[in-house]
Order: structure tokens, then sequence, then C-alpha cells
């Protein structure tokens, strides 16, 4: 009998645990106020990492307007990640009106999926390729290592920094656009012009 309570206890603990969530269902940590960033329900991390990421997010808000979200569940509905990134940070509305400089990073436990959603504003500064590898370089080998807490402390201190450079804090605070983007206007004015 003991061990048929056990069992059940554990079943029910794990089918809590892997509770599939729709983008409705999942914990919004700004309703504990303006300085929260992390959705981690199930405690996935630690408590000092958890402050150590909201801290980092205070920080990067603070200092150059960019809001980030940092999402931890169990399991989603459909399995897609992607999709599901895109519809949590659509309905979040991540990121500053009119600068769409918002940045989800989402983390499915039971399909060990990660993936990060950025507003356009953050395209030319935090770009797919940046970004994948960033997680196999950096945040893939500690999570295989069991070092979560590391892995997203790393990750986060990473993108901090790249947001924080010279350039990229002139491009975010005045918003003005990459030079790349200029010329590419310049020239489609140019030619439109000419023709």
């Amino acid at each position: 009998m003991r061990n048929l309570l056990i069992t059940l206890f554990f079943f029910s603990s794990f089918c809590l645990f892997a509770q599939k969530l729709d983008v409705s269902q999942v914990f919004n940590p700004k309703t504990l106020g303006a300085n929260s960033y992390v959705s981690d329900k199930n405690s996935i991390l630690s408590e000092h990492a958890r402050n150590k990421l909201n801290n980092i997010c205070v920080a990067l808000e603070a200092e150059v307007g960019v809001e980030i979200a940092v999402v931890i569940v169990s399991g989603i509905e459909g399995d897609d990640e992607y999709d599901f990134a895109y519809d949590l940070f659509n309905t979040w509305r991540i990121g500053k009106e009119g600068k769409n400089n918002g940045l989800l990073w989402l983390y499915v436990v039971d399909i060990r999926a990660m993936k990060f959603e950025t507003g356009y504003g953050l395209e030319g500064l935090l770009p797919d390729a940046y970004l994948n590898s960033l997680l196999d370089e950096d945040i893939f080998p500690l999570m295989r290592e069991g070092r979560v807490d590391e892995a997203f402390i790393a990750g986060l201190t990473d993108i901090s920094n790249r947001l924080t450079t010279d350039a990229a804090r002139e491009e975010l605070l005045l918003n003005t656009e990459s030079p790349r983007v200029i010329a590419v206007e310049i020239l489609t004015v140019y030619f439109t012009l000419a023709f």
C-alpha cells in the first residue's frame, strides 16, 4: 500500500509538472511588478538565478530601453516552440510601443527546446545567427552539464553586453537604424528618383 501511495504521488507530481500550457496560461511576471521579468512557475532556476536575471533585465531596460521576458514552462500545447514563442511575444507585447525592442527567451522543459523571439527593433542587433550561435556554443553545453542557472545567466549576460556597446546604445536610444539599413534606403530613394 505504501509503495502504491508513493507511486501515485510521483505520478501526480509528474503530471502536474508536465502540464501542457497554451499562451493564455503562462504566468506573466509583470503581474508581480515592474522589476519582474522571469516566468518560472516550476522553479527550474534557483531563486538566486531568477534574481540575477531580473537584475540584468532591470539594468538593460533602464540603460537602453530594451524589455526582456525569460519564460520557462514545463510543456506547451502543440509542442511547436516557434509558434508558441511568436504568439506569447505578441500577446504580452514585449518591448516598447513604436520601437519593437523586445526579446522573449522561451525554454520548454519537456521537449528541451529554446527559442528567442525578437522585436523588429532588435533584429539588427540580435540576428538569428548570433542567437543560434549563443545557444549552440554557450548555453547548450552548460545545459548538458546540468548547469541550468549558469546557462541562463551566461546567455543573458552575453546579450546584455551586446546591447550595451556604444553602437548598440546609440541605435537603441536615438532610435537610429544601422548604417546598412540607411545605405539601402538611400540607394532605394536614389534609384526611384533617377528612373
